[in-house]
């Protein structure tokens, strides 16, 4: 029997010879070495957005501080204010809608940038320095009568509302303590307003101003309250006064306490 190739020589003649079918060999490309892909989130994700981003933007906008019960507090016109989580979140929205990211704005994430301020915001002062006053336009050395600007450094929730001026007068002021205080003892009625301008109650008295009605008692606790700030008082009645426990932070937190003692009734 002719073979398949004999076949093929005894038709077609020698000189034609069937190839053999070759299998193609697939060509393989070496493709270069890629980098690992960096996931970059995108502006309008809300993998965009974190409470570590904005808790660090805002740290070195804004001056932080926090006392004992975890309050916090910003610096604003020279002293710390308490912020609550309202304020917070209308300083988040600004930040947020100054990237077009207003839509990313959640309750949520403005208690977990406070919660982040926090960790690194300065303590309050216990105690606020007995020599220095925060006034409106700077800080007032009591000793050395010298004055200097606002300072992120005061760390005390309170401010005197009242600018500084050597050279001030009032006629009005003199005029109305010259009525009610007698002569030797109006000296007294400037140290009392002086003297509530710090914490400092190292001479142990308690000032009971008496008399009977109409004699500008009220007037003159009025006008220490506008001098001191009404925010720095602590306005109690008697029988309050004894059923309250005062923690110190309370004490310190408010400069002067005013107890009203009303006379019995007939």
């Amino acid at each position: 029997m002719l073979s398949l190739k004999n076949l093929f020589q005894a038709i077609f003649g020698a000189s034609v010879v069937p190839q053999e079918e070759k299998v193609p060999v697939p060509q393989v490309e070496v493709l270069p070495a890629t980098p690992p892909v960096t996931y970059v989130p995108q502006v309008n994700s809300k993998e965009a957005i974190s409470t570590y981003a904005i808790g660090e933007d805002f740290c070195p906008s804004y001056r932080y501080a926090m006392d004992l019960g975890g309050q916090l507090y910003i610096w604003d016109c020279g002293f710390y204010r308490p912020i609550n989580e309202r304020a917070m979140g209308k300083l988040v929205t600004e930040y947020l809608e100054g990237r077009g990211q207003g839509p990313l704005w959640s309750s949520h994430g403005v208690r977990e940038v406070m919660k982040y301020i926090q960790t690194s915001a300065r303590l309050l002062w216990e105690i606020p320095p007995l020599d220095e006053v925060l006034l409106e336009n700077g800080i007032l050395n009591l000793r050395t009568k010298t004055f200097g600007p606002w300072s992120p450094d005061w760390l005390s929730p309170i401010k005197i509302p009242v600018s500084y001026n050597p050279d001030a007068t009032c006629p009005e002021i003199d005029k109305f303590i010259a009525s009610i205080f007698p002569k030797d003892a109006i000296d007294l009625a400037y140290e009392l307003a002086a003297d509530l301008l710090t914490p400092d109650r190292s001479i142990q008295k308690a000032i009971l101003l008496y008399g009977t009605g109409g004699n500008g008692k009220s007037t003159f606790l009025c006008l220490l309250s506008r001098f001191i700030g009404s925010c720095n008082i602590s306005n109690y009645t008697l029988h309050n006064w004894s059923q309250m426990n005062l923690l110190p932070q309370d004490c310190v937190e408010n400069l002067p306490i005013f107890v009203q003692i009303s006379p019995p009734r007939a």
